[in-house]
């Protein structure tokens, strides 16, 4: 019989999404979805996984182990994958090699054994591949099949640092020598192109969706790639989840890029917030590898843990050394107010600025520091500001997250928003006011920042309230809502954002503030300067709705989502060299 084997390449040290092999999909980790779907092949006899012989990528041997799945650590060049999947091949010495790539968790079984079949029926063939039907390209992708004597040839082949970092990318050299087969699959496989691969945090969250529907279908079986096409036709805003990531190319070195924020008691949850996004869109549209420095306590976040992150409540100017150190970043972005920056940290910011490229956030870094970007996720700025050619702003310049797919389904009443660590102390005297405002018996969810008190709700309240308190998805609670309330800052233009009709409560600003003025012309939002005019603002909403779509129609028009894109690509052209 001939040997078939498959080998799966996996590392844990991604720079765009460390540790992806091991991350959960739907009770499983994703490398044992894809070792269930290759085991699932008839034509496969052996499954091994190649990985490194270092301490960081142990927890995947010890995967292997402790399921009983084969597993090789290659203890030569880390970067050095031809090596690692030939050391497997000179072992195993098999008839047939087919190379895995260990983020793809949608690799089709059936496929495969197609593949398998093609190429041991043609003697003379050295790999087979699935060829395109009708000028169409099929959606598979991750796998390459070949004959064991043709791999030997591509492995010597393989010479460039580039060839032996990514498997396969020797295979021009060959190209006039190499004798191919191109076979037609179902026909359901060429409706639609659409990335498979799991390589950032929101490839994560597509794959992570896809697996989780599957369990309501048919959790015994592997997912069948034949209804991921058919849901995402039916479906196509859960292609948009991942449709902006960029397909790094083989010479590709990803940029390491640095972001420093500040959150707490005081500062609220603005800064770290849209770090989270400008990571996220670094990491999609870039393929840059980020790392997250947080001054201020630990805690939970969305988005968070899957963007490598450390906090610290070091000096500033200590913590940036350290983190500078580590990450040796091409760029390095900060957000955070401007008087944590003592001294030490200024100098520290301004020798960095020398050699690298460093924007700031929201005016984070003084004048006297030559940044090269001041990005102002605000779609306003005072004359005075315009004319420095550095300040970038406007309504396509907001740093938040885009709106949930599947559109809007408005069925919690009204949601109150005070910040992060309510510096008003709103949760004191807001509820008691919105309690005597609103209808009789509404809904109303008021979200209790991470550092902030409990609201100080009536003995006998006339609303049925709720609250929960840092919600895990703050975006979940905006989308269910059908009007909001919100302190002016980030979670105002959240709000926004994800469409709900919203009054600003302007208490933290100053009477006659131009900013305000630009804000209530916009007709975005009710603007209320105090707390009894936010809760009469806010039941105005509850009961108009023909007023509530106006506001919710404006304020899509004014906010495209396109902030984080435009502000990856305008990071870009900072980075050195071709990425």
């Amino acid at each position: 019989m001939t040997h078939t084997l498959a080998v799966v390449g996996a590392r844990l040290n991604s720079s765009r999404l460390p540790r992806k092999h091991l991350l959960d999909l739907a009770g499983e980790p994703l490398i044992a979805r894809l070792f269930a779907r290759l085991e699932a092949a008839a034509a496969i006899d052996r499954v091994v996984l190649a990985t490194t012989a270092d301490a960081y990528n142990q927890p995947l041997v010890d995967w292997a182990r402790d399921h009983g799945k084969q597993a090789f650590a290659f203890d030569g060049d880390v970067n050095d994958l031809t090596g690692r999947v030939d050391a497997v091949v000179r072992r195993e010495r098999p008839e047939v090699l087919i190379y895995v790539c260990g983020d793809s968790p949608l690799v089709e079984p059936a496929s495969l054994d197609k593949l398998v079949r093609a190429l041991i029926a043609e003697p003379e063939a050295d790999m087979a591949y699935i060829g395109p039907l009708h000028g169409r390209k099929p959606i598979h992708e991750g796998f390459d099949v070949y004959r064991a004597a043709y791999w030997r040839r591509l492995a010597a082949a393989s010479v460039e640092p580039h060839e032996r970092e990514h498997v396969g990318s020797a295979r021009a050299k060959l190209a006039e020598s190499t004798r191919t087969i191109a076979v037609s699959d179902d026909p359901v496989f060429y409706a639609l192109d659409h990335r498979l691969s799991v390589d950032t945090p929101s490839d994560y969250a597509f794959m992570s969706d896809l697996y989780q529907r599957w369990q309501t279908v048919d959790p015994r079986k592997p997912v069948s790639l034949a209804w991921v096409v058919e849901l995402l036709q039916r479906e196509p805003w859960l292609r948009a989840r991942n449709a902006q990531v960029r397909q790094k190319r083989n010479r590709d070195r990803a940029a390491a890029v640095l972001i420093a924020a500040a959150h707490g008691p005081e500062i609220g949850l603005g800064h770290l917030s849209r770090s989270i996004t400008a990571a996220r869109a670094l990491q999609d549209r870039l393929s840059a590898g980020v790392h997250l420095l947080l001054l201020g306590p630990p805690l939970e976040a969305g988005g968070l843990a899957l963007t490598p992150h450390r906090f610290s409540s070091e000096e500033p100017a200590v913590a940036l050394a350290r983190a500078l150190d580590e990450v040796r970043p091409d760029a390095l972005i900060v957000d955070m107010p401007q008087r944590l920056l003592d001294a030490p940290a200024r100098a520290a910011l301004a020798v960095v600025a020398e050699n690298t490229p460093v924007v700031s956030i929201d005016f984070s870094l003084p004048s006297e520091i030559a940044y090269a970007l001041n990005w102002v996720p605000s779609f306003f700025l005072d004359e005075s500001r315009r004319a420095d050619p550095r300040n970038r702003f406007g309504w396509d310049c907001f740093l938040l997250e885009p709106p949930l797919p599947g559109g809007r389904r408005s069925d919690g009443g009204a949601l109150v928003l005070t910040g992060g660590g309510d510096a008003l102390s709103l949760s004191q005297s807001w509820p008691a006011s919105l309690d005597r405002a609103l209808p009789q018996g509404a809904p109303i969810c008021w979200v209790q920042g991470p550092f902030a008190p409990p609201p100080a709700l009536p003995e006998q309240p006339r609303l049925a309230w709720r609250v929960t308190r840092s919600p895990a998805s703050l975006a979940e609670e905006i989308t269910r809502a059908s009007c909001a309330a919100a302190l002016y800052g980030v979670s105002l233009f959240e709000c926004l954002a994800h469409g709900a009709p919203t009054v600003a409560l302007t208490a933290n600003r100053p009477p006659g503030d131009p900013e305000i003025e630009a804000l209530r012309a916009s007709g975005a939002v009710l603007a209320a300067p105090e707390i009894e005019a936010a809760s009469a603002g806010l039941a105005t909403l509850m009961v108009d709705s023909g007023r509530a779509r106006a506001m919710s129609h404006r304020a899509g028009a004014l906010m495209d989502g396109s902030g984080p894109a435009r502000f990856a690509q305008t990071v870009a052209k900072l980075l050195p060299g071709p990425r």
